[in-house]
């Protein structure tokens, strides 16, 4: 009798533990929507790298054309490009504000080399969700607002 209760409060220590380190549906949630931010930080910031080095492609061609001092067309067309470059560099800039200036979680890899969760270990899940939801929110008025600005 006295092993089957060693047995079982064994069992329900070994459960204890293994639901104490599994994370709530919440910080699930939270660490889907930051994965699915991040991703589209990263394809936003492929968009504006091709998109820049389009312009600075055109820019050179355009700068090394003889008749632009003379032809206030293709000398409009060049400020505007050169305006585009400018609106882009910014952009970018805003975009890795966004990142610096959001409380993100550390990845499961960060988390393995020590890397503390900005939210403090006292951060409720609740907590934590809402403010991923935030710079949620904060990243596709980024997005749009870069969106309509390099159109």
């Amino acid at each position: 009798m006295k092993n089957y209760r060693g047995l079982a409060i064994w069992l329900m220590a070994v459960l204890v533990m293994a639901c104490a380190s599994s994370e709530s549906e919440m910080m699930k949630e939270a660490r889907n929507i930051q994965t699915g931010l991040l991703k589209q930080k990263s394809d936003l910031d492929s968009v504006l790298n091709v998109e820049s080095a389009n312009v600075e492609k055109t820019i050179a061609m355009m700068s090394e054309d003889s008749t632009m001092a003379k032809d206030t067309i293709k000398y409009k067309e060049f400020v505007s490009l050169m305006s585009k470059k400018e609106l882009i560099e910014s952009a970018k800039s805003k975009l890795e504000d966004w990142k610096i200036n959001s409380k993100l979680l550390p990845t499961e890899e960060e988390q393995k080399n020590g890397v503390e969760n900005p939210f403090g270990p006292e951060a409720k899940d609740l907590d934590i969700l809402k403010s991923i939801k935030e710079a949620q929110s904060s990243f596709n008025d980024l997005r749009s607002q870069i969106e309509s600005e390099i159109q």
